[in-house]
């Protein structure tokens, strides 16, 4: 069965099981006294009786005054009866069963209709206070029939009066319910005592919304000259929590040491729960000592097994806390959780425990314990001692203590920790409408997260492109706390947007986390606004020349250049100049960079001279990392455009200049290949007319060139191969791949086949499935026909062809393979010389 109301189809009886569930409940004896909530298996729902909806009250008297009215006096009356013995399901069954048809029709008198109505609502309120629980869909029935009953004029009598306004009390809707209650005092004033008892811890319970209606009701009970000294005590009580709740310990402690002399000699637990209030008023008020006599007076007023216990041993284990005595104040907070977890200090415990288990250092603990309160929270507890305001406190209270490091961790931060504790913390707020300090301490942990895995920034000139080289796993998972630092980063800025200085320094934050995690379209977001938002922020130069980047990354070359052209133009600037200065050495490049990718030849020209006049130290001031750029990406250039020799000048500069960079390998590949690609323009040279004196410097040139390829596509590939393979680059792996086969193009280049078919074998080995094989296999076979070892030749060539046919077509239209047109057309040269001599053979022996 679900839990709740079982509603029944018109005319439907109630669920047979109901009487026997009554009858078990009878026999077990009587609930305990108040309310409780009831587990799942004790769920009892009481049956609503269905009434006719509103749109068929003029349908019912039109019914009423032509149809013979059936007389249902007497069950009316066998139902009151089985009420008042306390038999509430079988009142419900019979009233669902010979009443219910008759009213829905509309064939009763308004007499009865409204006596269906009371019976009704008073048998489901009875069957709930027997069985001890309080189901909303059940109050809402209880209420709804009270009222219609009258509606139609009934009067309820006191006793009724009593069970709506309690029932109104459990719906919240506490104004009703004290008007009613107000209302019982004439006639019985213990009633409605019991009513503002209530409403009181209600209203207590909903902490600081709830303070005025609670301080006002108070005051009513308190003005009551004839309130019984138990029920003056309890209100006394309730009027110091609230005082102390609003920060009035002083008050407090003067009113209570002036009521507490006239209860001399009295024992009983009111009186106790007052010394109780007056220890938290001296505690609040820094006064230990006093406290602990307080709580001592109370102590010896309790009875054992009172659950005013479970407050005290709080009070007293906060007290030892305060004064450093933490073992004993944690072991104090366990004692009250376990063996008074009903008590209302259990929250209170619950928070005491968490926060004493992470002075100890033991913060997987605590986090257990409040992991617990913020369940208790999420489920609807509340206490007026513990407020979600505080449990948030408490927990970023953590998370700073985490985020500085403790001895407990080995005197390290912990941002893994801190981010459990503020993420609890989050949880406990409307979804994007937690406290700011919340959303800072989140973005603050996770931002310090990527820091342990991201390379150091002193390292790493570059922290976006040196992430894209990390171990894939750890790189996703930098990456993904990047991003969650620059979404708390925004939440946050959006909950300080009135404070320009924390505004201002939380888009930065963000646009910095989105930027080094390569997420561009967020960094160009929050760095736009920075830019547009901060003019006269010190890191608005900066901000502009990651904006440039952001752009040059997301492929908008344009834009990317007209945002590092503003930079430069600025620098000539008088109040800006200064600022802007080194983001303006710092543009020369990438401005360089996107005018060569514009894809407008016209503007390649102009980044050239920009690279070369940095080279060349026209531009005074410029930083050592903006040459290096600007030198690697000159050789770049050079390259590109078929400059061999002046590559291989710019390159071997760099090499010599920064030999410990962490680029060193790749540069000294596009070194080799620079070398290896001059040598071929130099053999092509060579096969022209010239004087010998020219021939001989060429060759010797040659020679020169493809030894250098061979010692940088060694030193490359051993550089290339210190790196893990998970965490290389894609074209660091590519380029290790290429040199290994471009070694035994280079060999072979110079005549060396020997030399060539063992490099080539290498290459084939390390790589035998890769297509780029085929490079070295029919390489093979060249060098074996040039060697004249036609047998090796042809075996080798049977193999390069099995080879070749077992690949899809597709592969040769990688544009990185190794595989050149001369490389084709050696092989379909050396193809058809084997060729030619198995027919030549064949023709001998015929």
């Amino acid at each position: 069965m679900c839990r709740g109301v079982d509603v029944p189809a018109r005319g439907r009886s109630v669920a047979a099981d109901s009487t026997q569930h009554e009858a078990q409940a009878s026999a077990d004896g009587a609930p305990e006294a108040g309310r409780r909530r009831a587990s799942w298996r004790e769920i009892w729902q009481v049956p609503l009786l269905v009434v006719g909806v509103a749109g068929l009250t003029i349908g019912l008297y039109r019914v009423a005054t032509n149809v013979p009215k059936p007389d249902v006096s007497g069950p009316l009356e066998q139902a009151s009866r089985m009420i008042a013995d306390d038999r509430s399901a079988e009142a419900l069954a019979l009233l669902n069963d010979k009443v219910f048809p008759a009213v829905d029709s509309g064939a009763v008198g308004l007499e009865q209709r409204r006596a269906y109505h009371t019976l009704a609502a008073r048998a489901i309120y009875l069957g709930q206070q027997r069985l001890g629980i309080s189901l909303a869909e059940n109050n809402e029935s209880v209420a709804r029939e009270y009222l219609l009953a009258e509606q139609l004029g009934e009067r309820l009598d006191a006793r009724d009066s009593y069970f709506l306004a309690d029932t109104l009390v459990s719906l919240g809707r506490v104004d009703e319910a004290r008007l009613r209650a107000d209302k019982l005092g004439e006639n019985d004033p213990a009633k409605r005592r019991t009513l503002y008892r209530r409403m009181v811890e209600l209203a207590i319970k909903d902490g600081v919304a709830g303070r005025d209606r609670a301080a006002s009701m108070l005051s009513s009970m308190l003005s009551d000259a004839t309130l019984p000294p138990e029920d003056r005590s309890w209100a006394t009580a309730r009027q110091a929590e609230a005082m102390l709740a609003a920060g009035y310990a002083e008050d407090v402690i003067a009113r209570l040491l002036r009521t507490l002399p006239r209860l001399a000699g009295t024992e009983g637990r009111e009186v106790a729960e007052l010394h109780l209030l007056l220890g938290r008023a001296y505690m609040q008020t820094g006064e230990s000592e006093e406290a602990s006599r307080s709580l001592a007076r109370a102590g010896q007023l309790l009875s054992s097994g009172d659950g005013l216990r479970g407050e005290l041993l709080a009070m007293e284990a906060e007290i030892d806390a305060r004064e450093g005595r933490t073992q004993d104040a944690r072991e104090k907070y366990v004692e009250s959780i376990e063996n008074f977890s009903g008590s209302r200090t259990f929250m209170r415990a619950m928070l005491g425990l968490g926060e004493s288990e992470a002075l100890l250092g033991r913060f997987d603990e605590s986090l257990g314990a409040y992991r617990t309160l913020v369940g208790a929270l999420h489920a609807g507890e509340r206490s007026g001692l513990v407020s979600t305001a505080d449990v948030i406190e408490s927990l970023l209270r953590q998370h700073r203590v985490l985020m500085v490091g403790t001895s407990a961790r080995g005197g390290d931060p912990d941002p893994r920790s801190a981010l459990a504790f503020a993420s609890l913390a989050e949880s406990l707020a409307p979804e994007g409408r937690a406290p700011s300090d919340v959303y800072r301490a989140i973005a603050a942990s996770h931002r310090a997260i990527a820091s342990e895995l991201l390379p150091s920034r002193s390292d790493s000139p570059d922290p976006a492109m040196e992430i894209a080289s990390m171990e894939p796993g750890v790189r996703e998972e930098a990456r993904s706390h990047l991003r969650q630092a620059g979404m708390y980063a925004n939440l946050y800025a959006s909950s300080v947007s009135d404070d320009a200085v924390s505004y201002a320094n939380a888009i930065w934050d963000a646009a910095d986390a989105y930027d080094i995690a390569g997420d561009r379209d967020e960094a160009v977001a929050a760095l736009l606004e920075f830019t547009e938002s901060f003019p006269s922020d010190g890191r608005h130069a900066e901000a502009r020349f990651r904006l440039g980047t952001a752009y040059q990354a997301r492929g908008e070359y344009e834009r990317g250049a007209e945002v590092f052209r503003s930079i430069l133009a600025d620098r000539s600037l008088r109040d800006v100049g200064v600022r802007v200065g080194p983001y303006a050495d710092a543009s020369y490049v990438p401005l360089a960079q996107c005018l060569l990718l514009d894809g407008k030849d016209e503007n390649d020209h102009e980044a050239e001279e920009l690279l070369v006049s940095v080279v060349d130290g026209a531009i005074s001031g410029t930083r050592a990392t903006v040459y290096r750029d600007a030198l690697v990406e000159l050789a770049g250039v050079y390259e590109r455009s078929g400059r061999w020799p002046r590559a291989i000048e710019r390159y071997s500069e760099a090499l010599e200049r920064y030999a410990e960079d962490a680029r060193a390998g790749l540069w000294r590949f596009r070194l080799a290949d620079s070398a290896r690609r001059d040598a071929e323009r130099i053999r092509a040279v060579l096969r022209g007319a010239m004087p010998d004196g020219d021939r001989v410097e060429l060759e010797a040139t040659l020679r020169e060139r493809l030894g250098v390829a061979i010692d940088q596509y060694e030193r490359a590939a051993a550089l290339i191969e210190k790196k893990e393979p998970r965490r290389r680059r894609a074209i660091e792996s590519l380029y290790l791949r290429n040199a290994l086969f471009y070694l035994g193009d280079c060999a072979y280049d110079l005549g060396q086949f020997d030399e060539a078919i063992r490099r080539y074998e290498v290459a084939r080995e390390r790589y035998p499935n890769d297509p780029a094989s085929l490079v070295a296999m029919v390489q093979i076979v060249n060098a074996y026909v040039e060697r004249g070892d036609w047998e090796r030749a042809r075996t080798a060539n049977l193999r390069a062809r099995r080879f070749y046919e077992s690949l899809p077509e597709s592969v040769w239209d990688d544009p990185n393979l190794p595989m050149t047109k001369k490389d084709w057309e050696r092989w379909l040269e050396a193809s058809a010389r084997l060729y030619a001599l198995e027919q030549s053979r064949s023709g001998g022996l015929d």
